[in-house]
């Protein structure tokens, strides 16, 4: 069984790019969502762009419900590597979405077998899979879903798949083992206090996925 990508989600502190960098960590995560705790503004994103490509570690913006211009004109000013929708965009908010050409487009959705039908044959790069939203938030919660929900799972024509929610350094070897994603998403999992990661857990996380 391949290891999967790891994305780090969530990130508001230039200096934490380097350990990204030292342990490989594929992604990393800036949230554009006013009401988390781990909102970023857009000055404050440029300088994790930057630090994040120093690091050789891939960009991915999270969105909700945003204005698709404001999206597209992040993805490009920001050379973001991807794009993470983690809202209610319907099938024509994505058709009509447009951003750079070296954007990939992931959808979130909080998973159920039925939630993820309408994605097959579809030409997202990846689909994330998450818990139901709570407090407001659409991602970030610390909950996870029933992982062997995705046992019955018909991954045939579906994008790639992400795990996300309620990950952390201790469970994460085990979800992997009963899922197979393509890639791991944790935020909370790694945090000292919310919003605040916490760079030993970071290292705990990623040394846990690496060791499945």
């Amino acid at each position: 069984m391949p290891i999967p990508l790891i994305k780090i989600c969530g990130l508001k502190d230039p200096t934490h790019f380097n350990l990204l960098g030292d342990l490989h960590v594929d992604y990393a995560g800036l949230v554009f969502v006013h009401q988390s705790p781990r909102h970023v503004t857009f000055a404050q994103a440029h300088a994790l762009t930057q630090a994040a490509r120093k690091a050789n570690v891939k960009t991915v913006g999270l969105f909700c419900n945003a204005p698709r211009p404001a999206v597209a004109l992040a993805a490009e000013a920001l050379q973001l590597d991807a794009v993470q929708l983690h809202g209610q965009e319907d099938a024509d908010y994505l058709h009509t979405l447009t951003v750079p050409k070296t954007t990939r487009v992931w959808k979130a959705i909080p998973f159920t077998p039925e939630a993820a039908e309408p994605y097959r044959n579809s030409k997202l790069d990846a689909l994330l899979l998450d818990a139901p939203p709570t407090d407001g938030l659409t991602g970030g919660t610390g909950h996870a879903f029933d992982w062997t929900a995705l046992k019955d799972l018909d991954c045939n024509n579906l994008p790639p798949l992400i795990l996300a929610g309620g990950l952390t350094p201790t469970n994460v070897a085990t979800a992997i083992k009963q899922t197979n994603p393509h890639a791991v998403d944790v935020s909370s999992g790694v945090e000292s206090t919310r919003g605040v990661k916490d760079p030993d857990k970071i290292r705990a996380f990623v040394e846990a996925v690496h060791g499945t």
